[in-house]
C-alpha cells in the first residue's frame, strides 16, 4: 500500500510539473523548447543508463508500477523541471535571485529523488544525494549552453546581428 502512494504521488508531481509548465508565461519559443527537451530527455536517459546498468551505482525496483514511477521521473518530470526553471532563470536578472533559483531547482530535484528513494523506487549502492546535486546542476549548464548554441546558430538575424531578444 505504501508503494502504491508513492506511485500515486509521483503520477501527481508529473502531472503538477506538466500542467504549471504551460499555464506559465513563455520566455522561450516552441522551438528552443522542443530543441531543450530532447536535449535534456537524452543526456538524462543517457546517465541513468551509465548510472544503473554500465556502473551498477543506482538500482531500479523492478517491479512495474516503481519501474513507471522512475520512467516518469526520468523521462517527463526531470525535462519539464529543467525547463519551469530555465524560464525563471531567464525571467530574473539580479545575480541574487538566479542564484536562488538555481539552489531551489536543485532542491527541489532532490526532494524529489529522497521520495524515489523512499518508496524504494531506486537504491544507491554507491551513490550519494550530493552527487546527484552535481548532476543536476551539470544538467542546468548543460541546458543553458545548448540554449545559447540554438540562439546563436538559429536565431533571427538582421544584417547578420542577433536581435537583442534573441540573447541569453
Amino acid at each position: 500500500m505504501l508503494k502504491l502512494v508513492g506511485i500515486i504521488i509521483f503520477i501527481l508531481i508529473t502531472g503538477l510539473f506538466v500542467t504549471s509548465y504551460f499555464i506559465f508565461s513563455r520566455k522561450l519559443k516552441k522551438k528552443e523548447e522542443f530543441f531543450l527537451f530532447m536535449i535534456i530527455l537524452n543526456v538524462i536517459i543517457d546517465a541513468t543508463w551509465i548510472m544503473t546498468e554500465e556502473m551498477k551505482l543506482i538500482v531500479i525496483s523492478q517491479k512495474i508500477p516503481e519501474y513507471i514511477a522512475f520512467l516518469l521521473y526520468r523521462s517527463v518530470t526531470i525535462p519539464f523541471v529543467v525547463l519551469f526553471f530555465l524560464r525563471l532563470l531567464l525571467a530574473y536578472r539580479t545575480p541574487f535571485s538566479k542564484v536562488l533559483v538555481g539552489s531551489g531547482y536543485v532542491i527541489l530535484l532532490l526532494l524529489l529523488e529522497s521520495l524515489l528513494l523512499h518508496y524504494k523506487i531506486i537504491t544507491y549502492i554507491n551513490w550519494f544525494l550530493s552527487y546527484s546535486s552535481i548532476c543536476y546542476i551539470i544538467l542546468m549548464v548543460i541546458a543553458y549552453v545548448m540554449l545559447a548554441w540554438y540562439r546563436h546558430t538559429f536565431g533571427q538575424k538582421k544584417d547578420g546581428v542577433l536581435n537583442e531578444s534573441d540573447s541569453i
